[in-house]
């Protein structure tokens, strides 16, 4: 008997010695259920279900005769009892006298011998990895990651050929991905330079998420800047580029995690380095925010010129965006710009326009 044959006769054998412990079976489903245990015994070489076989057991086991099926419909059953083979001699102080058909009948009897199914060691079967996934339609090609001091089943796989960015899976919920939270990261190197998008499906909860996706990329020696979360309608078209990925997880307003004086990152491919207003800058350095004025559905920049110019293989930027709806327009910026000394460092601008914001 294989594995797998055996793993199937211990979960029958399970299922039905639950059964007999909750008592919810009549007379007749018990002896039926103990007969089954019997005849799943003899089928197994390990010692440990040797003393549940017949003739260690009960001396005698209700056996159905099924009848013909009658003109009305209804079924006739009739209870034989089949004398079994008597056992081999014991001892006299441990022989048992024999149960009179009534006497085995009765439940607390029924239920002796019964097999102890955490006496009966497990069956080693290798569980089969997953080499693809359907998430809504479409296949992707996924492999097993382990990450430490993380015990959840996970796969990754790219998203597209276009992009770098992940998505890991939970194979818990491998069946109903989309119908869960979607937990989305922005990721950078330890000097705080975006390196992807990771999305995160099927995770059990949102400490479950912080923990997988901070598991996995320090496993890059990366590390986690900010978690939103997202539903799949909202993700499931913005998947083939860096671009439309940062316009859904800039849509979020549910950020579960993030870092302290974090900022979001914007695309490089979605930024112009066409100031409004020409004025001179200070050195930049790899934390300093790129600040724009968004007006008309367009974001224009403000302040930022020597930020992009920092390292050209940068995939993103932090910033800050400003709106009209927040009190600011170009004539108001030009007056602050004025007022500072040049050249202008960045953070000095960001607080005069934060200080005007908030004491128009």
């Amino acid at each position: 008997m294989n594995n797998i044959e055996k793993t199937k006769y211990i979960e029958e054998l399970k299922e039905l010695t639950t059964s007999l412990e909750h008592g919810s079976l009549s007379l007749f489903e018990t002896a039926q259920a103990k007969k089954r245990i019997q005849d799943i015994c003899t089928l197994f070489d390990e010692p440990i279900f040797q003393k549940y076989l017949p003739q260690n057991a009960i001396k005698n086991e209700v056996k159905i005769i099924e009848s013909t099926l009658s003109q009305r419909g209804t079924h006739n059953y009739t209870l034989a009892v089949q004398e079994l083979k008597k056992p081999e001699p014991e001892p006299p102080i441990e022989e048992s006298k024999p149960l009179t058909t009534d006497e085995a009948l009765k439940p607390e009897n029924l239920q002796q011998e019964t097999p102890i199914l955490s006496d009966i060691p497990p069956i080693q079967t290798a569980t089969p990895k997953l080499e693809n996934v359907n998430i809504d339609g479409t296949n992707y090609s996924v492999k097993p990651i382990l990450l430490k001091n993380n015990e959840t089943s996970l796969y990754e796989f790219s998203i597209s050929e276009h992009s770098n960015n992940i998505v890991l899976i939970n194979e818990a919920n491998i069946e109903s991905l989309i119908n869960h939270p979607i937990f989305m990261a922005e990721e950078t190197t330890d000097t705080r330079s975006f390196t992807q998008y990771i999305i995160y499906m099927g995770a059990e909860s949102e400490i479950e998420a912080i923990a997988s996706l901070k598991a996995y990329s320090q496993s890059l020696s990366c590390e986690i800047s900010a978690i939103r979360q997202l539903k799949w309608q909202n993700l499931k078209n913005a998947l083939n580029s860096n671009d439309t990925l940062f316009k859904a997880y800039i849509s979020s307003n549910t950020i579960v995690w993030q870092q302290s004086q974090y900022l979001p990152f914007i695309p490089k491919n979605l930024v112009s380095n066409r100031k409004f207003i020409f004025f001179e800058e200070d050195e930049a350095q790899i934390n300093t925010p790129l600040l724009f004025l968004e007006e008309r559905g367009k974001i224009r920049l403000i302040c930022g010129t020597n930020r992009l110019l920092l390292n050209e293989q940068d995939l993103a930027y932090p910033f800050i965006t400003f709106t009209r709806q927040q009190g600011l327009n170009w004539q108001m910026i030009q007056e602050i710009i004025t007022s500072l000394p040049q050249p202008i460092v960045t953070l000095d601008l960001l607080n005069a326009l934060q200080k005007k914001i908030e004491n128009p």
